[in-house]
């Protein structure tokens, strides 16, 4: 009875936190905003970028979408048409000619990510049922 009654009380607190969380994210939601050092529209895909609340102006040279991988020309951009066969990624997008550069790292992170998940959910199930796993079979 005990354990039903904490668990309805962490249940509610979540709840009520979330809803408060929500009100106040609500009342101060901001934007990212990045460097256009070329004009097309299109920040700096190395910057940080600066957050700026709903409402606020906006510093010239400054736009919402990033991704530009070369800010100094503006022919070069994530909207951008590639041109085949002139070995310049036009549009951002590691593809040069057609060749896309393979990239692996997003995948280890992905499952790094699951790993520490499923850690957690063993931890949780097991401290919300009490199942007391026995470390020592001797």
């Amino acid at each position: 009875m005990k354990k039903a009654i904490m668990l309805t009380t962490m249940i509610l607190f979540v709840v009520i936190y979330i809803y408060r969380c929500n009100a106040c994210e609500a009342s101060m939601e901001v934007k990212k905003y990045y460097p256009d050092k070329d004009g097309d529209g299109y920040g700096d895909a190395n910057s940080l970028g600066i957050q700026i609340r709903n409402g606020d102006p906006v510093p010239d040279g400054y736009v919402e979408k990033s991704g530009d991988c070369d800010d100094n020309d503006p022919a070069i951009n994530p909207g951008a048409k590639a041109i085949p066969g002139n070995a310049v990624d036009e549009n951002c997008a590691a593809d040069i000619d057609g060749t896309k550069q393979p990239s692996q790292s997003g995948m280890i992170i992905v499952i790094v990510g699951l790993v520490i998940l499923l850690v957690l959910v063993f931890f949780v199930i097991r401290w919300i049922f009490c199942i007391n796993v026995p470390y020592d079979l001797d």
